[in-house]
This record gives structure tokens, C-alpha cells and sequence, in this order.
């Protein structure tokens, strides 16, 4: 966080979007973002981004991160330091320049960029210094491999691990690195189970018995007719003996650390039953790229795309319970095998490896480089999640999602009759938007069994005009009105206080600046909350300009935690399509939220402590040590004009607020489970230099 200064003006500041002076922009949507003060802590008279003739005027946010840092260096400042900068550039090459204007009237350069605005796919800032990251915290040295081996001599579970392959026809050399990656394994208790499915190609059965008679550890078996993925792995099966199997494609490659990390999971957990760990791809020249970050478990996530591969381990026994895996689902008869043992072990069971120990092979023909390359796998796919959700009773149907139909959203069925949920808006009737926010949201949405409970707060809400127009409106709608005209303002006090009021088993937090995009929001809303796994829902939120605001929180980020995707257009499809995947995640903004009654009372209602910042992080906090998931679904959409209702002035009391939270939960919350370690706490989703995890092999 640490700024730049400008000493000849004796100014502080940080752009800290864009991330890159050269940035290509998909859409013609720039978001600028970043802080600034002058002398004595003053904020910046105006703060532009200019583009030749165009010129778009920053709005001013607070940052009480920013101010607590420097509070702590004796630096006093404003609060509201921020800024935001909204551009809407035409297509071409531009050059924006930032800069802001002193009370003297004189402008102070504080950056410039290169934009390229064209229909080309966003930078890849992960893939610019992934090498560069592979070489600092993902390479094995002789002298790991020492440590690594005197570790494994110490530990108390040491399981034979079969490696499963599937062969047919696969190029020579990929089929041989493939084998020698399993060969080159530091773990040396495992059992590589090969099965050929009539293969074509004299070489595939040529490298097979080759390999076959030289390593004992190696099995194979040859197939007389071919019977496609499902039955082929099924063979391989069929050989092991291994408490564990590992599934691994015959072009693919594992780190030589994978089965010794598996391992080393297994002893911390040794309950566990199903292992998966991060991947990344590897090209025809052996270089690696685009390496997926996975979250630990996330139910949610993985019915929407299939985490678990790669790498996959699971109990052999559980394997052959539920029947191997199923003729008829090739393409997806992982996914498929996948969901069936989850069923039968539960999501205690599960454990991910924030490791790359998987190389997925990326060249023609395969599915790596292109899903279209199997079409028939997007369908595998939908019919292995349709046949999961019968087998566990829920009522849903399976919609594909994305160009290739390779992500799932799961349309749940809401119970009959359709159960009332109760919408709390606090309001202090201080800005203009408030009436159209109101009418949007009891005109324009669809669910019909649902009150809006609006807690009138402050001097504006005995406003004869003011209460006039509720008066009228309560006459028209599923409306009730709480007046509070002599407390001050506290959040989490004033809905902890309407919660009582109500009367439903479902209620819903909602901000009086939203405004109804789909009339479906709430409908959406309410397929997750009558979900009984679920505590709580939050939907995705968006400014006025169509740019994303809201997709879920990641904790710690930036000391406290951070909007997912914010300043992304509407269409960015996120992190591997993570901004247009229902999944399970840390924290929901209040803005928009639904909780269950009974859980909300049973972890103690919001913190009174808390009386207007950090309530919903905090409340999202404790649902999760309760051991509770949250749900995010970005097909419930609102418009977000975001701190319209109460404003952003700086406050002593909110820098406070921020402290407590901390103290609070600091020690407790030390990782995002739905956030990778090797992710960025400082920039979301790109890389974390160095990652935050501990190799165990160096305790």
C-alpha cells in the first residue's frame, strides 16, 4: 500500500487500477482507482482522467485503510481520500493521463497509460509472470528432494497409491513423459495401473511392454476390443491394489512432489477421502501456463465445474462401491465418478492441496486446449450432474453455461407454497433515488410472497412529505414502516431490532440505493436460502454503468477484505468464469443478502459494536466458524448506487469499527478457505509473491 510522493507538491498517492501502463481492453470500459492526499492530509480540490478531448471527473470514496496506515505513522489525513474513475473510451489506441488539481488550481500529473480498446481477450497478468513464479515457489531443487524423502521416512501413514492410466493411441513421446512422470515420483510407494484400449498403433503397446518389464511397479493390461474412456479405466481398475487410486490421462504429467503431497494429507487427515489439488496446462514444448488456483471445497462451485480434476485421489474401496465408473458418460466419467463418492462420504471428507502437482497436456485434439475437441463431454457432464441431483432428491434442473456449455447452473426448485420472506431497508430519505429504489423494488420483482419492512431513520423520516408517501404506499403493497426518528444511526442495532418484527423464517437485508435489473433477483435469491445446507445467499451487484460492484468478498484482502471483480464490465467472465458460476463463499455483502431467521439468532444477530461499517463481514464471519455455508449466485443482478443513502464521510468512529473487527477475528480468520493462498491478498487474482502456504517438507 505504501504511495508515491511527489515532493516538489508534497503529495501522497497511488493508482492502484490499472495494474498495467499498457492495458487491452475488451470493452470500452476503463475503471481508475486510488488514493490521494496533500499537505496537512487534504484530499485533492478535483482528481481527472483525460484521453485528448475527453475528460471524466473522479468520484471520492473513503478509505479507512488508507487513513489507519498512516495514522499509525503519526500522518493524519481525511478519510475519504479515495477515488474512483469511471471512462468510456472509444475503440483504438488512447492515452489516459491522470491527474489532480491542488487548491492553488495547479494540476499534478499522477500517471498515464496506454489503453488499447479492441475485441481482443483481457490481458492474462497471471500467465505475464507465472514463469517467473514457477522458478521462485514451484521449483523442486535436489536439495527439496532430500528434505522431502527424510520427511516421508517419518511419516506414520505411508499408503501404496495406484496411479490409474487409460492408454489408447497416445503419441509416443507424451505416453513416455507421462510414464516417466510417475516413474520420477519422489513417494516411492505407488503402483502405476495401465490399461490399453486396443490401441491401433503398434508403438503404444511396443512402450507398454517395454516399460512393463522393466519397472515391477508398472501393471498393464490390453483390452481385445476398445470400449472407450469409461470401460478402459474400468481395466486399470481392475489392477489396483492401493488404498488410494490417482487418476492420471496417459498425455498428462504429475510434479514429482504430487503423491508425496497427497500423502502428506492423508496424515494430517486421515479420515480424508477424496484429494484434489491446483493444475495448470503444458504445450506441446513443455511450457506451463494458465494454471488454475482452486478454492478448498466448495459444493456449489464444483456442480457448476468439475474442481476435483486434476489431480483426483480417492479411496479405492469407495471407488468400487459406488460402481467405477459408468459406461455412457465419457468425457465427463471423472465428474461423474467424482460426484458419486462425494454422496456417499460427505464434504468433511474432501481436502484440496494448494499445490500445481497436475500438468495438463494443452495441444490439438485435446480437451486442454479446446472443449469443442469432445462434444460429447458437455453432455456427459449434464446428465452425470441431472442423475446426481435425483439420487440426492432435489428438485432441480441443469442449464449449461458459457460458449462451449462446459460450466452448469443449477436451477433449484423453491418449496410449495412458496415460503414469505420479509426485505429490511433502512433509509434515512436523505437522497433522491430513495422513492425510484422502492418502487423498484416492490413493482419490479417477480416473487410475490414477500414484505418490505422499511426502518425510517433520522430526522428526514418525519418529514410530512416523507411519511405522506409511505402512508400512500403501504395502501398499495406488501409494505410496513418502523420509524426510529431519535436514535443515531446504528446499522447493526436498527436491523437486529427489525428482525424481531418479523414474522417469516427467511429475511432479507437490503439497501435502500438498489435498484431491480431482473425481475427475478429475489426469485433467484430464494432457490439457494430453501436450499438446507445453506445459511445465507448474496446476489451480484453492479454500479449504474453496468460495471460489476458486487460479486461475493474475499476476506483479508487489503486488511479487511474486498469486492470480487470490482470495476470489471458486466459480460467479464472472472477468474476461470468465476464471476458466472453459483458457488459457496466467505462473505456477502448486506447490500443484498438473505439469511435464515433461526441461524441468523443462533450466531448473535449483527454486533451492535459495529455500528455502520464491517456488520455484514463480521455476520458472514461468524456463519462460517459455525461451520455454515454461504451461497453467491450471479443470476440474481441489481443496480448498486453504492453509499447514495448515508454518504461517505470520514469518520474517527468507523477507523474504530475497523480496528475491532480486526481484533475480533484477526487471529481466527487467517486464510480465506474460498480464496487460494497462492492468490494475491493485495490484488485479487493475480499471483502471490511469495504464496501463503508453508511446504511441509521445511517444517
Amino acid at each position: 500500500m505504501s504511495g508515491l510522493v511527489n515532493k516538489a507538491h508534497n503529495v501522497h498517492y497511488l493508482i492502484e487500477n490499472p495494474k498495467s501502463t499498457v492495458l487491452f481492453l475488451k470493452d470500452r470500459l476503463l475503471y481508475v482507482s486510488g488514493w490521494f492526499f496533500g499537505p496537512e492530509g487534504k484530499r485533492a480540490k478535483k482528481i481527472i482522467a483525460q484521453s485528448k478531448n475527453s475528460v471524466f471527473e473522479a468520484e471520492i470514496v473513503a478509505r479507512p485503510d488508507v487513513e489507519q496506515r498512516y495514522s499509525s505513522r503519526g500522518v493524519s489525513i481525511r478519510r475519504d481520500c479515495g477515488f474512483e474513475i469511471f471512462c468510456d473510451l472509444s475503440r483504438g489506441v488512447k492515452y489516459v493521463v491522470i491527474k489532480a488539481q491542488e487548491d492553488s488550481g495547479q494540476w499534478i500529473k499522477l500517471g498515464s497509460f496506454i489503453i488499447i480498446v479492441q475485441k481482443t481477450k483481457r490481458q492474462k497478468t497471471i500467465d505475464a509472470y507465472y514463469q517467473h513464479w514457477l522458478e521462485l515457489f514451484d521449483s523442486i531443487s535436489p536439495k527439496d528432494k532430500e528434505k522431502i524423502k527424510a520427511r516421508i521416512t517419518k511419516l506414520s501413514i505411508q499408503p501404496l497409491l495406484s496411479v490409474l492410466m487409460p492408454v489408447y493411441n497416445t503419441p509416443e513421446k507424451y505416453l513416455i513423459e507421462s510414464i516417466e512422470s510417475v516413474r520420477n515420483q519422489i513417494y516411492p510407494h505407488w503402483e502405476l495401473c495401465i490399461s490399453d484400449d486396443a490401441s491401433s498403433d503398434p508403438a503404444t503397446r511396443r512402450i507398454l511392454e517395454d516399460y512393463r518389464r522393466k519397472d515391477p511397479r508398472i501393471k498393464v493390461t490390453f483390452r481385445q476390443t476398445n470400449g472407450h474412456m469409461s470401460a478402459n479405466s474400468n481395466s486399470a481398475l481392475e489392477l489396483a491394489e492401493g488404498e488410494f487410486i490417482v487418476l492420471l490421462d496417459s498425455d498428462d504429467l504429475l510434479a514429482p512432489h504430487a503423491l508425496y503431497m497427497v500423502v502428506e494429507e492423508i496424515n494430517r487427515f486421515p479420515e480424508v477421502c477424496i484429494l484434489y489439488s491446483d493444475e495448470d496446462k503444458i504445450d506441446e514444448k513443455g511450457k506451463r501456463y494458465d494454471p488454475f488456483f482452486k478454492p478448498d471445497w466448495n459444493p456449489d462451485l464444483f456442480r457448476s465445474q468439475n474442481l476435483i480434476s486434476h489431480l483426483g485421489v480417492y479411496r479405492r474401496d469407495l471407488v468400487r462401491k459406488v460402481g467405477g465408473f459408468r459406461i455412457g458418460y465419457e468425457g465427463a466419467q471423472d465428474w461423474d465418478l467424482a460426484l458419486r463418492v462425494w454422496e456417499q462420504v460427505g464434504d468433511k471428507a474432501i481436502r484440496h492441496i494448494p499445490y500445481v502437482l497436475y500438468h495438463w497436456r494443452a495441444v490439438s485434439g485435446s480437451t486442454a486446449l479446446d472443449i469443442h475437441n469432445k462434444p460429447y463431454a458437455a453432455k456427459s457432464a449434464r446428465n452425470a450432474l441431472v442423475d446426481h441431483l435425483a439420487r440426492k432428491q432435489i428438485k432441480a434442473i441443469v442449464l449449461p453455461v458459457g460458449p462451449s456449455f462446459e460450466y452448469h447452473r443449477i436451477l433449484y426448485d423453491i418449496p410449495k407454497p412458496y415460503p414469505k420472506v420479509s426485505l429490511i431497508m433502512l433509509s434515512a430519505f436523505k437522497h433522491s433515488l430513495v422513492k425510484d429504489c422502492i418502487e423498484s423494488i416492490l413493482f419490479k420483482t417477480d416473487y410475490k410472497n414477500f414484505e418490505l419492512l422499511i426502518v425510517a431513520n433520522g430526522p428526514n423520516c418525519t418529514n410530512p412529505e416523507i411519511t405522506t408517501y409511505l402512508d400512500h404506499l403501504q395502501k398499495r403493497a406488501q409494505l410496513r414502516v418502523l420509524y426510529d426518528d431519535q436514535n443515531a444511526f446504528n446499522y447493526s442495532k436498527l436491523n437486529n431490532w427489525a428482525a424481531e418484527q418479523v414474522d417469516s423464517n427467511i429475511i432479507g437485508f437490503i439497501n435502500d440505493d438498489l435498484e431491480v435489473i431482473k425481475p427475478d433477483w429475489l426469485t433467484e435469491l430464494m432457490r439457494h436460502i430453501c436450499r438446507p445446507e445453506i445459511a445465507a445467499v448474496g446476489a451480484k451487484l453492479f454500479y449504474p454503468q453496468g460495471i460489476i460492484q458486487h460479486a461475493g468478498v474475499i476476506l483479508l484482502v487489503g486488511g479487511v477484505a474486498a469486492h470480487r471483480f470490482s470495476g470489471f464490465s458486466r459480460e467479464y467472465s472472472g477468474y476461470f468464469s468465476n464471476a458466472l458460476l453459483q458457488q459457496n463463499i466467505g462473505c456477502v455483502t448486506a447490500a443484498c443478502m438473505l439469511i435464515k431467521k433461526e441461524v441468523f439468532e443462533e450466531v448473535g444477530k449483527f454486533d451492535e459494536n459495529l455500528t455502520i461499517d464491517f456488520g455484514d463481514v463480521d455476520l458472514c464471519c461468524k456463519l462460517i466458524s459455525k461451520g455454515y455455508w454461504i451461497s453467491w449466485t450471479p443470476y440474481a443482478q441489481l443496480i448498486h448506487h453504492e453509499s447514495k443513502s448515508r454518504g461517505r464521510q470520514a469518520s474517527e468512529h468507523s477507523k474504530k469499527e475497523w480496528i475491532y473487527w480486526r481484533e475480533k477475528w484477526g487471529k481466527m480468520i487467517n486464510e480465506d478457505p474460498f480464496y487460494n493462498p497462492c492468490l494475491s491478498l493485495e490484488y485479487p487474482y493475480a499471483l502471490a509473491f511469495p504464496p501463503r502456504r508453508k511446504n511441509p517438507w521445511n517444517q
